[in-house]
């Protein structure tokens, strides 16, 4: 019986274990896919204001380039996670598929997670309407009409 007992907690601490290294590993990706992409768009700002909707966000955001803002209005760009209410004149960069539809006139890319794959677009029409030259290294992710 006790045997019994150290198996299913052995087996129970090697899951709790590989979730947390799992969970890890999306967050790097995440870092490294957001420095990539906020860096590249204002390649010329010593610091990018950032406005985000969901402040459990900013864990995936610890650059030492990016500030938080507290009112939209003070941002570079806005990060918008479920937030659709928005009404201020800045690129929007989102984290939902559906809020990239929702703010097809003014998102100028979005980042999101479908079928356990990153996902990055940026729309080619938002990008111009911002004056943002994304490097050739992202270029492909642009999208002509959404």
């Amino acid at each position: 019986m006790v045997e019994c007992r150290v198996s299913v907690l052995k087996k129970f601490i090697i899951i709790i274990f590989l979730s947390i290294f799992a969970f890890a590993s999306v967050q790097d990706i995440e870092q490294e896919i957001y420095d990539k992409i906020f860096l590249s768009i204002f390649k010329n700002k010593e610091v990018v204001k950032i406005w985000i909707d969901d402040k459990s966000d900013f864990n995936n955001l610890k650059n030492s380039k990016f500030v938080f803002v507290e009112n939209p209005k003070q941002a570079d760009i806005l990060i918008l996670n479920h937030y659709e209410d928005i009404d201020v004149n800045k690129p929007i960069f989102v984290r939902k598929y559906y809020l990239l539809k929702k703010y097809k006139n003014r998102a100028v890319g979005g980042f999101y997670w479908q079928k356990g794959r990153p996902n990055v677009i940026f729309l080619k029409q938002n990008l111009l309407r911002y004056d943002i030259h994304l490097p050739k290294s992202l270029s492909s992710f642009i999208e002509e009409n959404r």
